[in-house]
């Protein structure tokens, strides 16, 4: 199963203790935070995430600042008075849905191939990208979401660029720490196993960060189908340790996403795994089980008011 965390008491205004605790639960509670990435990737998407919302699926959601539908994507979010976090984006592996960094190319060369576009994937993105490029262009995406009026809760990072690497994480974490915002970061178990485990944690706590407890990384196409998803993840849910978790799923509900119907799609296997997890949060089997394990669900909006008390 997943490799958890035990939650880590810490010192926040004097007073020792775990997360969930300075949030004013206690220590045994079960916190859960359920994540929806790659708000404003499609108008489908952001319809699926609004529909979601509306119905108490999920609890979060961060925004692709350079995805074609972000301008519908804000609206949506206004429209029901939503906070988000900032998905900050590097790469352009849906290129028929991503745009260019919002800086001046000229800027962030390294970031962009020939036709001014992000990097098709990671791969790309780390073997040619300028680390101070990047903080300049994450700076920005940031700062554009603020200046068109969303709620920022937190900040991540679409595809891990800015995640995975130590060159790029340690610029990830002073984002952070610079807008005062909750970062998704992985327990100590999982920065040993992607090779980020030396000194990480220690390093957020230096800086003021708040983060949960355990973060549920799974890869989007790391399961063959909808019924293997769905087990595992109703088994995670059994097994929730006590503290806060995220778990983040790339739902598209198929009456609203075209991509999901259209045949010969080389991508169709993403697009697939997209209504696999839209399915599986309207899911009664999954619902159920949250509530029946006494899990409670948050949002980041009260860890950034923890970490803004400070």
């Amino acid at each position: 199963m997943y490799p958890f965390s035990p939650p880590e008491p810490y010192l926040h205004r004097g007073q020792l203790g775990t997360l969930a605790e300075h949030l004013g639960y206690s220590a045994t509670d079960r916190l859960l935070i359920i994540n929806a990435d790659d708000l404003g990737l499609t108008a489908g998407i952001n319809r699926t995430i609004a529909d979601l919302f509306a119905a108490d699926k999920i609890s979060s959601t961060t925004i692709m600042v350079t995805a074609g539908e972000y301008r519908d994507a804000v609206i949506r979010l206004k429209s029901q008075s939503q906070a988000c976090g900032v998905h900050i984006t590097m790469t352009s592996s849906l290129p028929e849905a991503l745009v260019g960094p919002i800086s001046d190319p000229k800027n962030v060369s390294s970031l962009v191939d020939s036709a001014r576009k992000f990097h098709l994937d990671r791969d790309a993105f780390f073997l040619k990208a300028d680390p101070e490029e990047a903080l300049y262009e994450a700076t920005a995406q940031i700062e554009r979401a603020m200046a068109d009026g969303i709620d920022v809760t937190h900040i991540d990072s679409h595809e891990g660029t800015m995640q995975l690497r130590a060159e790029f994480a340690d610029l990830y974490l002073s984002l952070a720490a610079k807008f005062r915002l909750p970062l998704r970061m992985g327990s100590r178990a999982l920065l040993e196993q992607i090779g980020l485990g030396d000194g990480w944690i220690e390093r957020a706590r230096r800086l003021q960060l708040q983060f949960t407890d355990n973060f549920v990384y799974l890869p989007i196409d790391g399961f063959a189908a909808l019924s293997e998803k769905k087990h595992y993840m109703c088994r995670l849910l059994q097994n929730l340790p006590s503290g806060v978790t995220e778990i983040y799923f790339h739902p598209a509900d198929p009456r609203y996403e075209h991509r999901l119907s259209e045949q010969g799609r080389a991508d169709r296997n993403i697009w697939s795994v997209r209504e696999w997890d839209y399915h599986i949060l309207i899911s009664p089997e999954f619902q159920s089980l949250i509530k029946e394990l006494g899990i409670g669900l948050i949002s980041f909006a009260p860890i950034r008011e923890l970490m803004r008390c400070q």
